[in-house]
């Protein structure tokens, strides 16, 4: 708040006379109780950067993948606001308005002629009546390339951590102006240091191994809630139960959340035992294993392993290596924050005074001199482009000495040496997460006016389909589909095969090159579904999902796209190549699933 407060007094001059227009116009009720358009805009920026992170969840990073607020909550704040976009918001954005709103009617005085509209749009980008470029420019101050959060927090993150060249002050004083999309410096220097201290933040600090590995420790015990009926009632008896109404947000903190997970460890009491006693056998509710060893780790504190930085290369590995891989080993695929891009293009720009022009303003990208080339859009935060962590315990991967040695797992090292490992590792990701239902068709809490959703995949592709099943679950839409071996018991594999297409409401295909390459043996399971497919074809949406890219399947010999839906002869099914499945990272895999659903609810 005190960063904005100095970066709202040094850019105040530039801004545009139409923003204050605008709020006039769509906060005219509000205005009267301050001074005037300029003192209500800059009080408002105030409260929002006040306000913007308090709806982060301890180690948010984490469980913003596993809680979401109540919905019933999130259905009132969108009649509140008279906004149905708060149905999409973020768990944090959702949490930092909740908390917002009820401060503001318990501190009535403190709060008065505040607008939690207004606010509310400052905080997450929603809400305005007709979306202009003019207000738009006050989100930059707020969420923006050079915010005053990231003022805020890149220095002080460094001054304790890698150490930095230059001062919040500094980069602050070069601000020319901001635009609706973009920020205008005078030097390029300042705001050179600024981004690179960020960009070394994430490498070094943000995704270094350590951090990584507490992170998927804390994945793995969240992921034990759904393993069995007896681990979701003692995740419900925590208080960790996915959806948290916002009182319960209010009481869950660091401390909280510790205290909570080393409950898991112990067993509840049997009659005639008050109390709960510590589950030293590993047979306890929580089950014996990856989850049990990762949730041991995590309250020790004391981790003797060591970390090795691995390609992302996708091979085919034979059946007898699909067994499941040590309980003990632990690994991070980097598929949520680690290619996260940095700095974009034509965001920040140069003003430079020349004689034949009044202005000429040049990216910032083209006046950094050596250090332009790490502002192009395809900088990313790891150490190692297209790499994954994997942690194992010191000393277990060593090739020399005795192979009978107690840690000693030369299948892992015959894995790494054939580069095979990540795709062991993507299969061992899908046992360890395959915990959510596969039939919610019936569930009470799902959103029942949504069409049932079956989804038909290759084996191969059981990664990704399980993907896809854990979103799908996160989002409350109801679907059916067979990843388990006993799935579907009571008809043959067959029969199976036809039912999940007959029971559809709308299909998701997940075409990969097995996938089409199973189809040319008319005996398969793939070919029955999409033999069944094509008769269902008429009345139920069938939206493809590309594994691999377009050019890779057209490649396929005999495929047709017919198959699956006659009207599709004749036409050119675009399955977008920026969009494929296989590796996508989580905020490409959601961004395409959500393009798939709004076309199968409309």
């Amino acid at each position: 708040m005190l960063v904005m407060n100095k970066l709202y007094r040094h850019v105040r001059k530039h801004l545009a006379k139409g923003i204050f227009a605008e709020v006039e116009g769509y906060y005219s009720q509000h205005v009267s109780h301050f001074e005037n358009s300029d003192d209500m805009v800059h009080c408002h920026l105030l409260l929002a950067a006040l306000y913007q992170d308090v709806g982060e969840l301890p180690f948010q990073k984490v469980t913003s993948l596993y809680f979401v607020p109540d919905a019933d909550e999130v259905q009132a704040l969108a009649r509140t606001l008279a906004n149905p976009e708060v149905q999409r918001w973020s768990g944090k954005n959702v949490y930092s308005i909740l908390s917002l709103k009820s401060d503001m009617k318990e501190i009535k005085t403190g709060f008065e002629g505040f607008s939690l509209a207004f606010l509310s749009y400052l905080i997450t980008g929603s809400g305005v009546p007709k979306r202009t470029d003019q207000i738009e420019t006050l989100r930059q101050l707020v969420d923006g390339v050079i915010d005053a959060d990231r003022l805020d927090y890149v220095y002080r993150d460094a001054s304790v951590t890698i150490g930095s060249l230059s001062f919040p002050s500094a980069v602050l004083e070069s601000i020319v102006e901001y635009t609706p999309t973009s920020v205008v410096v005078r030097d390029p220097r300042p705001v050179t240091d600024f981004l690179s201290t960020r960009m070394r933040l994430w490498t070094f600090v943000y995704t270094a191994a350590d951090v990584r590995f507490r992170q998927a420790l804390l994945k793995t015990v969240l992921d034990g809630r759904w393993e069995s009926e007896t681990s979701k009632k003692l995740f419900r008896e925590c208080s960790l139960d996915p959806e948290l109404k916002h009182e319960q947000f209010l009481r869950l903190d660091d401390v909280t959340l510790a205290a909570r997970l080393e409950y898991l460890t112990r067993v509840p009491p049997k009659e005639g035992r008050k109390e709960a006693r510590l589950n030293t056998s590993k047979h306890g509710p929580l089950k014996a294993g990856c989850r049990m060893d990762a949730l041991q780790l995590l309250l020790t504190g004391t981790l003797d392993y060591e970390c090795h930085m691995l390609r992302r290369l996708e091979t085919q590995f034979t059946e007898e290596m699909k067994e499941e891989l040590p309980n003990e080993l632990f690994f991070d695929l980097l598929r949520d924050h680690g290619n996260q891009q940095l700095y974009r293009s034509n965001t920040i720009f140069v003003r430079q005074v020349l004689p034949s022009r009044k202005n000429c303003d040049v990216p910032l990208e083209g006046t950094a001199g050596s250090l332009g080339p790490i502002f192009s859009d395809k900088n990313s935060a790891m150490l190692v482009p297209d790499s994954i962590f994997l942690f194992v315990p010191n000393g277990s991967l060593t090739k020399n000495g005795s192979a009978e040695r107690e840690g000693h797992w030369p299948h892992i090292v015959k894995a790494i040496d054939c580069q095979t490992i990540y795709s062991h590792i993507a299969w061992e990701d899908a046992r360890r997460s395959l915990t959510v239902p596969t039939d919610t068709l019936s569930d009470t809490s799902f959103k029942k006016k949504s069409r049932a959703i079956s989804i038909s995949y290759c084996s191969k592709d059981l990664p990704i389909a399980v993907r896809i099943v854990r979103e799908l679950h996160r989002l409350k839409r109801r679907y059916l589909v067979y990843l388990r071996p006993l799935d579907g018991v009571g008809l043959s594999p067959a029969e199976n095969s036809i039912e999940l297409i007959e029971k559809a409401e709308a299909v998701l295909l997940l075409v990969s090159k097995d996938y089409v390459a199973k189809w040319a043996d008319k005996n398969s399971f793939i070919a029955k579904e999409i033999r069944a497919m094509r008769v269902v074809s008429s009345r139920i949406p069938i939206v493809p999902l590309g594994v691999d890219n377009r050019e890779e399947l057209g490649k396929v010999k005999g495929w047709e796209w017919c198959e699956i839906n006659e009207k599709w002869a004749g036409r050119e099914l675009v399955i977008p190549d920026d969009s494929t499945l296989k590796n996508a990272n989580n905020a490409i895999l959601c961004a395409t699933l959500d393009k798939a659903l709004n076309i199968i609810d409309k």
